[in-house]
């Protein structure tokens, strides 16, 4: 058996825990660096976002538009004047919506050029059947980019209905004999009242006078 020196036992065994501790500092680099790398990949990686379902077309929006003028007197109606008039079915809290009666249909809406510039103006009314009240449109059209835009809206306490003037017709307007209209114009009649709507050229506004 070999002989081992005290002192070459003691530098054996000094070598081995500097082994141990250079092998121990290796694995913890090791592992730090598999950490951080860990972490960075977490970070650059692109968030997975939820898949969404496919859009499915709503009918019932069309389904609802379509009914809102289904009748005859609605027909001549063009798809912007619609959606314009669809826009404005509520009014210092109350919702108003068109007409499902075909009868109250015929007397809810009229034709004429009410602004006078040549362009065929509609005139519509909207209802709030439980308060039974109604709402007043009048949509013009843009003579330069031909859009039709709101030039009148006014809410009644009464359900009202309407009709169009011409010009040359005789109204009560700013005195108590009838007046010949210079200009295309609306009646709306209630329970207990009869109004006139007329455009004012100078004063580019639409004016009601109350009719006998």
């Amino acid at each position: 058996m070999e002989y081992n020196h005290p002192s070459s036992l003691n530098k054996s065994k000094s070598g081995q825990k500097y082994l141990l501790v250079i092998t121990a500092i290796v694995i913890t680099i090791i592992l730090s660096c598999y950490w951080l790398l860990s972490r960075t990949g977490e970070k650059n990686r692109p968030q997975e976002t939820a898949s969404l379902p496919p859009m499915i077309h709503d009918s019932t929006n069309t389904r609802q538009a379509d009914n809102d003028f289904s009748h005859s007197a609605f027909s001549s109606l063009d798809t912007k004047t619609k959606k314009l008039l669809r826009a404005q079915n509520y009014s210092d809290g109350t919702a108003y919506a068109i007409t499902r009666h075909a009868e109250r249909a015929q007397s809810i809406i009229c034709y004429g050029d009410f602004d006078a510039d040549g362009y065929k103006d509609v005139a519509i009314v909207m209802d709030n059947e439980d308060k039974q009240c109604s709402r007043l449109l009048i949509i013009c059209t843009n003579t330069a980019t031909k859009e039709k835009f709101l030039a009148f809206s006014e809410n009644y306490s009464d359900k009202i209905k309407i009709n169009a003037f011409q010009k040359g017709s005789k109204i009560i307007m700013n005195s108590e004999s009838p007046e010949t209209s210079a200009i295309d114009g609306i009646i709306a009649i209630g329970e207990d009242v009869k109004l006139a709507i007329v455009y004012d050229t100078h004063l580019q506004k639409f004016k009601t006078f109350y009719q006998e």
